[in-house]
């Protein structure tokens, strides 16, 4: 029995729990699509609510954040994390904050990347145990994997993704529907790419008709297409 966003959720109650033998099936593959594609979130805590912004790690998959110390004081404690926000069909997870040194740990510089400046002094790693999505009830570990993408790979896109600003500043117009002054690319994962701009992140995602990017030959594909769609070499 786990306690999420105020409701008991039980393995044999009305909500769908999905096992670990459905591993890919299409709503755990559009739950972890949701996840990516999130950078910013609520975090419900001791009574309170923070807004943070998060980036999912290398290593782990688990997302990682800028928290107040109050937050972190209560490590070992279940919080929620909700993303993008408390909506009943945002994306909603249980779990506890782990701290992480922000001088000393990688996924504190991956966040660094993303944000660049932290709201809050302290930083954490999010344990989930249970993810909610409206009827949809999982178990955190099946939506939280390590990345099997390597660091070469995940470089590699990231330097084909910024070898053209105005390529990159196209692509965030045609599927972000923005196009900001400056952009540049920090980050690629499964589902698409992260792109810095002086506002925040925006998300550039790989075509959903096509399997998650899960590895490096993969990854080099869906950017290729992403890329190629815009017309000239890639």
């Amino acid at each position: 029995m786990h306690q999420l966003n105020g409701l008991v959720v039980h393995a044999l109650d009305s909500a769908i729990l999905l096992a670990s033998h459905s591993m890919q099936a299409p709503e755990l593959i559009h739950l972890r699509r949701l996840v990516h594609r999130t950078n910013t979130g609520i975090l419900a805590h001791s009574g309170v609510t923070d807004p943070i912004r998060i980036v999912l790690s290398h290593a782990t998959g688990l997302p990682i954040m800028a928290v107040p110390p109050a937050a972190v004081e209560l490590s070992g404690t279940e919080v929620v994390l909700h993303l993008p926000d408390d909506a009943d069909d945002s994306v909603h997870l249980a779990g506890s904050l782990e701290p992480i040194d922000p001088r000393n740990d990688a996924d504190a510089d991956l966040w660094m990347v993303h944000h660049q400046t932290p709201e809050y002094p302290r930083m954490a790693r999010l344990t989930v145990d249970l993810a909610r999505r409206v009827d949809l009830v999982i178990d955190g570990p099946e939506v939280f994997v390590p990345p099997a993408l390597s660091l070469g790979a995940i470089g590699r896109a990231v330097r084909r993704a910024n070898a053209d600003e105005r390529r990159l500043l196209d692509l965030c117009e045609r599927l972000a529907l923005v196009r900001p002054e400056a952009a540049r690319c920090v980050n690629a994962d499964a589902f698409g790419l992260s792109i810095r701009a002086r506002f925040g992140v925006l998300r550039v995602e790989f075509d959903p008709e096509q399997p998650p990017a899960t590895t490096d030959e993969a990854l080099d594909g869906a950017v290729s297409r992403l890329l190629g769609g815009l017309g000239g070499p890639v």
